[in-house]
């Protein structure tokens, strides 16, 4: 069954709508709080309304690539899009939750150190890291593997032959697909970086709960979009190297390496599920920090 470009741009759009849409309401309903102040309510509106704008450029930027076909590299490199233009708008969030005017000239001090630990939620963080690193590894990989396509003369095939016999596949995620997406992911996880460091200065909110809170939203989510992309990015590499392990294998060749490869392709693709789906809830309910 093959989907029309209009389709799975509008299904696409539907569910990142629903996503941004949900984390709006979840900030709404939290700068509503009767207790909070004016500075620390601006301030959230302020970063609400700057991670709105990087979904709004998405809709553009999502719809060019998905209709810039080339061989298929635009509808790949359409999620990567989207989720850079969201990370543009939380490093915006990050480095403007300074500039709100404050209730008064003094501060609560908070006795929370403004580490990296205090920010975001250690284990997802490590567990992001891991993935950009398998992502841009197995991306690398099939990079390595892969060999010019005959029609389009790209880097966007696989060939093997054993013997006799030779097996040709394409589309694979050779310089012509990976170079882009490991682009994308080396930004974005600049800009979740951004995030991160923006959010250990002090800021405008003088209460120092609410001021690690908005941070601590900021750059948890800046870690789901670092996240989220690592996740398709191994997606891509995973379902890559397992099928291209079964190439290999179906022409007889039997060598290890590309067994191995078979079954770190399948692994590759469960963590990049578990990822994606972690980064989605972490992404539109980002942990609150508990100041004890």
């Amino acid at each position: 069954m093959v989907l029309s470009p209009l389709f799975v741009f509008v299904l696409f759009t539907l569910v990142a709508a629903l996503v941004l849409i949900q984390a709006g309401f979840s900030d709404a309903v939290a700068a509503r709080r009767s207790d909070m102040p004016a500075s620390a309510k601006d301030a959230r509106r302020r970063s609400a309304l700057l991670l709105m704008a990087g979904g709004v450029l998405a809709l553009p930027v999502g719809f060019a690539l998905l209709w810039w076909n080339d061989f298929g590299r635009g509808p790949v490199t359409l999620v990567p899009g989207v989720v850079t233009c969201l990370a543009i708008g939380l490093a915006l969030s990050a480095s403007s939750i300074d500039r709100v005017d404050r209730d008064s000239s003094e501060r609560e001090a908070s006795l929370v150190p403004r580490s990296l630990r205090s920010v975001v939620p250690l284990r997802f963080t490590v567990a992001a890291v891991v993935g950009v690193l398998l992502a841009i590894g197995g991306l690398i990989a099939t990079t390595l593997t892969a060999s010019a396509d005959s029609f389009s003369n790209e880097m966007r095939a696989f060939s093997i032959s054993h013997g006799d016999i030779g097996r040709t596949f394409s589309p694979y995620p050779g310089s012509f697909y990976s170079s882009p997406l490991i682009i994308a992911i080396v930004l974005v996880l600049v800009l979740a970086l951004v995030c991160a460091k923006g959010a250990q200065r002090w800021g405008a909110v003088d209460t120092g709960v609410y001021d690690m809170a908005l941070r601590t939203r900021i750059a948890t989510r800046g870690v789901a979009c670092a996240a989220a992309i690592s996740a398709f990015g191994l997606f891509v590499a995973g379902f890559s190297l397992q099928k291209a392990a079964g190439a290999v294998a179906s022409v007889g060749d039997t060598s290890w390496g590309w067994k191995a490869a078979g079954i770190l392709g399948v692994g590759m693709m469960i963590y990049s599920g578990a990822l994606g789906l972690w980064a989605i809830v972490r992404f539109v309910a980002p942990q609150p920090l508990v100041l004890r």
